[in-house]
């Protein structure tokens, strides 16, 4: 199928090149000739496209399977739609690191491999209490790659445990 519309693109391309080169020179053959070299470029092109968005997804499947890969892959839109719904769990206020460089997860795991759900975990956030103090908090965001939602967040006192 790819072959078919590939080859119709190279068609379009020559005919509308064609049309444009033959309105500026009265030759045939510079007409033809343009055309051949401007669908050879275009058409070249438009295979590194084809190509670029298949391997995209090629690669994507391939990395399916390794938990590491499949989470850092995800893990900025992960960060995206999590950080508010981690945000929303604070009674008062909240703060976050000002450590740009760090990433909001330091640690992840399945939560459902068959489905590719992951979970990120982080603690680089303070919550304030009813006294005014600031605690700092690890969260969990269960996150689901294929819908680009939030399965399920958490929130308590505390640090991640280093391993």
């Amino acid at each position: 199928m790819h072959v078919i519309i590939l080859l119709l693109e190279f068609l379009a391309v020559w005919v509308v090149a064609g049309w444009v080169i033959r309105r500026w020179t009265d030759s045939w053959i510079v007409t033809i000739g343009g055309g051949f070299i401007a669908m050879l470029i275009g058409g070249t092109l438009l295979a590194a496209v084809i190509n670029a968005t298949s391997k995209g997804e090629s690669e994507d499947a391939a990395c399916r399977p390794d938990l590491r890969c499949w989470a850092e892959e995800h893990q900025a839109k992960a960060e995206r739609v999590c950080r508010p719904e981690i945000e929303n769990l604070a009674r008062i206020d909240v703060r976050w690191d000002d450590e740009f460089l760090l990433d909001e997860f330091s640690k992840f795991k399945w939560a459902d491999e068959a489905t590719g759900t992951v979970m990120y975990f982080g603690d680089r956030v303070q919550f304030q209490n009813d006294q005014g103090a600031w605690v700092r908090q690890r969260y969990s965001c269960t996150y689901d790659p294929a819908t680009e939602t939030v399965q399920r967040v958490r929130a308590e006192p505390g640090r991640i445990p280093s391993s």
